[in-house]
């Protein structure tokens, strides 16, 4: 009679109906998990990076409404209207209600809808361009580069709806003969493109211009280098929390050593 074949020893035998074992996942397996995210359609990269501009612009614009009218404030040698923010604040909200620290809210959301969206999602487009074909991100310089590219063309999409925005967050200032009163963002681009001329939807392009630049270079440029040197360095659970999108059960298994 044959006797029954041992299995090794130090063999596992498998279980029928059991799971097979989940291997640990190693440092170096999360940083090679990171270098290879999950690829997002660019119309939704565009469209996320907008929605989050507009949803900002929902909190902050108060306070673009409160610099507009600080920046303005003892224009022509006039004396100045406030002498701080919590003036200005306190002032536009007892002339003009609360709802005059919203002025011009629709041209904040078409600008961010613009502006942050061309400028997000150009760079990414342009980023993904000029990777390596084993996805070796761009290096510094084609950063800067990229970022001013995106930044110049997101400023030249964006300039007409900031000059609305200015404008409509302004004209409380004014006395009331004199206001603009533009019904909404869409009124005051028609109205300036037919009683200035179209060209005037871009007056002050070349600063605005100039600004994006520098903002993309500081902003985008900077968070990319330091991400791909944190992956590098080996910074596995810093990388994790750059790269939010990559949370999934199988990174808590992560132990940096």
């Amino acid at each position: 009679m044959a006797s029954a074949q041992r299995a090794p020893v130090g063999d596992s035998v498998p279980v029928p109906g059991a799971l097979p074992a989940k291997p640990a996942s190693s440092p170096a397996a999360v940083i090679e998990l990171l270098r290879k995210p999950k690829q997002i359609p660019n119309s939704v990269k565009f469209m996320l990076g907008g929605l989050s501009g507009c949803m900002a612009t929902m909190v902050v614009h108060p306070l673009d409404v409160v610099k507009n009218r600080m920046q303005l404030s003892g224009e022509g040698g006039a004396a100045r209207e406030h002498k701080t923010s919590l003036h200005a604040i306190r002032s536009i909200a007892a002339k003009e209600g609360v709802l005059g620290l919203y002025a011009g809210l629709s041209a904040g959301l078409l600008r961010q809808a613009t502006y942050t969206t061309t400028r997000l999602g150009v760079y990414t487009w342009l980023f993904e361009r000029f990777s390596g074909p084993g996805g070796q991100p761009p290096n510094f310089l084609q950063k800067t580069g990229i970022a001013i590219v995106a930044g110049s063309i997101a400023a030249t999409v964006g300039t007409p709806a900031e000059l609305s925005m200015i404008r409509m967050t302004a004209d409380g200032r004014l006395p009331v003969d004199q206001r603009r009163n533009y019904k909404n963002v869409f009124d005051a681009l028609i109205r300036i493109a037919k009683e200035e001329g179209v060209i005037k939807l871009w007056r002050g392009y070349l600063p605005t211009v100039g600004r994006a630049m520098v903002v993309n270079v500081a902003q985008l440029v900077s968070y990319s280098q330091s991400k791909e040197i944190l992956i590098e360095s080996g910074m596995s659970m810093v990388a994790v929390l750059l790269r939010v999108k990559h949370f999934t059960p199988d990174l808590f298994y992560v132990q940096d050593t």
